[in-house]
């Protein structure tokens, strides 16, 4: 119920002719109710679980998410990157050849476009589920991060209040 692709679309970079795009691994359980039981209850989700208190699963304690780079003419995986935590935050491309992204550890990745090597790492300190973009001010170009996300009851984090980190690229 919670794995696959979710909510923040992909990039695309010309100058590598590549999408980038974050995924989530987490297994979930789901007890499915008889068919001729199964029936939607008014103001609750449905998904055909045969349990009210959980009705998308019960969610194991493993968890991961990943970065992939595909050919954008044959969808060939190009290189791929695991991160510890869920991978829901936006990802971004830069015209230099940068890729950004952030994980629900709080972690903020800044990844070489062509090989998916790490060439930044920073700890925001708290999760980032939100949007990571890039602009231009004063002719530098910087990247923005929401950091902070509350959710306790889907991605079972606490966060501080949200936070705005902005950081500069060197020319």
């Amino acid at each position: 119920m919670n794995g696959g692709v979710e909510w923040n679309g992909p990039t695309y970079l010309p100058v590598t002719n590549a999408v980038y795009v974050n995924a989530i691994e987490w297994c979930t359980t789901i007890k499915v109710g008889p068919v001729a039981k199964l029936e939607g209850k008014d103001g609750l989700p449905w998904t055909g679980s045969s349990e009210l208190k959980h009705p998308f699963g019960v969610q194991d304690s493993a968890w991961a998410g990943y970065l992939t780079a595909l050919d954008a003419d044959d969808g060939s995986v190009r290189w791929q990157f695991k991160a510890p935590t869920p991978l829901v935050a936006g990802v971004t491309a830069t015209k230099g050849g940068l890729i950004f992204t952030a994980d629900l550890k709080g972690t903020v990745y800044g990844f070489d476009a062509k090989n998916g090597a790490i060439l930044y790492r920073y700890e925001a300190g708290q999760p980032v589920g939100g949007g990571v973009i890039s602009y231009e001010a004063g002719g530098r170009q910087f990247v923005a991060v929401a950091a902070g996300m509350h959710a306790p009851g889907t991605w079972k984090l606490e966060s501080e209040p949200a936070r705005l980190l902005v950081f500069a690229l060197s020319r």
